[in-house]
């Protein structure tokens, strides 16, 4: 069928349609006809499109705002998971240490029966300090 043929079939057609008031029909028909030659030149077309946009101004400036855009929401991403993850890590080496020190606090109570484990190393280093300054006078006032 030749190109006249066909567009007067489609014509006819619609007539009818129209006359019968079908307009729901027809315009599902044309729909149909228009979307099958669409598909058949979509090359084409889409080079079409293509060469449109690249000749536009308007469209360089927004596929160049999109483009920042959508680089900082990546980036912001990547951020967000690597903090999440570091905060992760950070939190369960703390909770690590902390049960650790706990288990080594409750043994050393259980050996010596007089420490708490309350005590900070600055307590600590202070008692070791009095100790060792009491022995040293303890041993001077003996060889007078």
């Amino acid at each position: 069928m030749d190109e006249k043929a066909k567009l007067t079939a489609i014509l006819l057609g619609g007539y009818l349609l129209g006359r019968t008031k079908k307009a729901k029909l027809a315009l599902t028909v044309a729909g149909l006809i228009g979307g099958r030659q669409l598909s058949s030149n979509k090359g084409e077309l889409m080079g079409q499109v293509n060469e449109l946009a690249k000749a536009s101004p308007e469209v360089k400036k927004l596929r160049e705002q999109i483009t920042g855009k959508l680089a900082d929401a990546a980036k912001s991403a990547a951020i967000a998971g690597a903090t999440r993850g570091i905060e992760s890590v950070n939190t369960n080496l703390q909770n690590r240490t902390q049960r650790l020190n706990d288990s080594n606090g409750a043994s050393a109570q259980a050996d010596d029966g007089q420490e708490t484990g309350d005590e900070t190393p600055e307590d600590e280093a202070e008692d070791t300090a009095e100790e060792t300054s009491g022995k040293t006078t303890t041993s001077k006032s003996s060889s007078k």
